[in-house]
């Protein structure tokens, strides 16, 4: 028997997201919302589930962690904390602070971790105005979805040393960064930014690359000035930069890119799909392209919906994978041939799920409690596990054969 969605029915919903599958492919950390009724707030924790066979076990407490991210041999995870990068042994413990407020005040950025495991890059604001100064509007950049007031904040690229915790910066100007890239061998980061003079105006976008360590070369645009640029990565053998945009600046689909490092023009790899690809983001569902095997998986929007692909890295061809529509989420072990997969429709909550390699699905890591909704939030691997406190009816299973 079904009835009306009533307020009190929100704060019993717990709304899993951002997958991050365990290089090995074996753990799938990911972020549980759940609201605090009493004390009216969110509360964001970090849990797992090992083996996808295991029940959800939760990692930290909360009330603001977010982002989790698996250092490349698995034994480190790091994540946000009230803005802020810590690190969690995969063995449990207590997390340990990498940044704090009296060196990022205003907080740092979604780790992404070196390949060798001993930096971590992000993007943040470089500086952070006193709580209780006053907010001068004298600009059209005053406002960004999933931040809030930015006033003169401008985001720029920091590494962190995992050992000392001493970070560099580098990248400087009036101009926002976007989150960062290592490339294959650890001494280059590539990102997206803006092309414009003034980061208050929203304009062109372009790829760049910037060396790490010592004399390394300076940050140098290799997209087109004109063109727009979403999330950046490299492709595998560190050749080219994948992007997600537009080689002209205006109205159109994003497309997937393969900008050469020469700053040549880029190629479309989805230019016969004719969709609009999805790099996810603040309020906006998809995922940061990743590559799997000799393709690359992705989103894009398909009659309303976001969908995952999967396309050749030459671009000939792009077909959807048999997943639900809904994605806002994914994460790839490329080498275990494994992905976590977030999804959902209008008659259910949001499941990451997971996909082997002939991507067939997989089985439920968690399912949520409440009545059905179109908030982003389940996660699915193993068919003997649930969220915390889940009612039985929520439990899902899907076989899984390599």
């Amino acid at each position: 028997m079904t009835r009306p969605l009533t307020i009190d029915d929100l704060y019993r919903f717990e709304i899993p997201g951002d997958p991050a599958l365990s290089p090995d492919g074996e753990r799938v950390a990911y972020t549980l919302t759940t609201q605090d009724a009493g004390n009216d707030r969110v509360i964001r924790s970090i849990w797992e589930v090992r083996g996808g066979v295991g029940p959800a076990r939760r990692l930290t407490r909360g009330p603001a962690d977010t982002a989790p991210r698996w250092s490349p041999d698995g034994a480190w995870l790091a994540f946000l904390r009230d803005g802020q990068l810590h690190l969690l042994s995969a063995d449990g413990g207590e997390a340990v602070a990498l940044t704090t407020s009296a060196d990022r005040p205003a907080g740092a950025g979604i780790p992404v971790w070196s390949p060798d495991g001993s930096r971590i890059a992000f993007a943040a604001p470089e500086a952070h105005r006193a709580d209780s100064a006053p907010v001068v509007i004298d600009a059209l950049g005053w406002k960004a979805d999933g931040a809030g007031l930015i006033g003169s904040l401008r985001r720029q690229l920091f590494v962190v040393e995992v050992e000392s915790g001493e970070f560099v910066q580098l990248t400087e100007g009036d101009r926002h960064v976007g989150s960062p890239s290592w490339s294959p061998d650890g001494t280059r980061l590539a990102y997206p930014a803006q092309t414009t003079p003034d980061a208050a105006v929203f304009g062109p976008s372009a790829a760049h690359v910037v060396g790490v360590g010592e004399n390394a070369p300076e940050p140098r645009r290799v997209g087109p000035a004109d063109g727009l640029a979403g999330p950046v990565s490299w492709f595998p053998d560190g050749s080219a930069l994948l992007v997600v945009g537009r080689a002209s600046f205006g109205v159109g689909h994003s497309e997937l890119l393969r900008q050469p490092l020469d700053g040549s023009a880029p190629v479309s790899l989805s230019a016969a799909l004719d969709r609009n690809v999805m790099g996810g983001g603040p309020g906006y569902p998809g995922a940061i392209p990743q590559f799997h095997g000799d393709g690359i998986v992705f989103c894009a929007r398909d009659r309303g919906a976001t969908r995952l692909y999967r396309v050749d890295a030459a671009g000939i061809s792009a077909s959807p994978l048999p997943a639900d529509t809904g994605v806002s989420g994914c994460s790839v072990a490329a080498k275990a041939g494994r992905a976590a997969v977030v999804l959902c429709d209008p008659t259910r909550p949001a499941s990451p799920r997971s996909y082997c390699s002939t991507w067939t699905p997989g089985h439920t890591v968690s399912g949520p409690r409440g009545s059905p909704t179109t908030w982003p939030g389940r996660c699915r691997r193993s068919p003997s596990t649930r969220s915390p406190n889940a009612s039985s009816a929520s439990r899902t299973a899907r076989s899984c054969t390599a």
